[in-house]
């Protein structure tokens, strides 16, 4: 938890953000997250997802409807294991072309 409001200290609270810290070089981020969470404001994945594509840094936005804060990778409303194994396989699997 940040100390005052975010008024009081918009500077600590730009800081603590990771939006602010992303570009192009950042590793590739992919944030999945639940219509129904109610821990982590919706605008905040929101803001977080716009600033990745503002800086041109590779993410994926997945939603899941009527999906908590927490839920395994297949929840009643979705199988996230093809989109999951897809975000992996594209940025993470080593080229075998020689």
């Amino acid at each position: 938890m940040l100390p005052g409001t975010r008024e009081e200290n918009a500077e600590l609270y730009r800081l603590a953000s990771p939006g602010t810290h992303a570009d192009k070089a950042s590793p590739p981020i992919l944030i999945i997250r639940g219509t129904a969470d109610t821990i982590v404001p919706w605008e905040q994945s929101r803001q977080f997802s716009e600033q990745l594509k503002k800086v041109g840094a590779p993410y994926q936005f997945i939603t899941v409807k009527d999906a908590p804060h927490s839920f395994h990778l297949q929840p009643k409303q979705r199988d996230l294991r093809p989109a999951v194994l897809g975000f992996f396989d594209r940025y993470l699997k080593t080229s075998t072309k020689k």
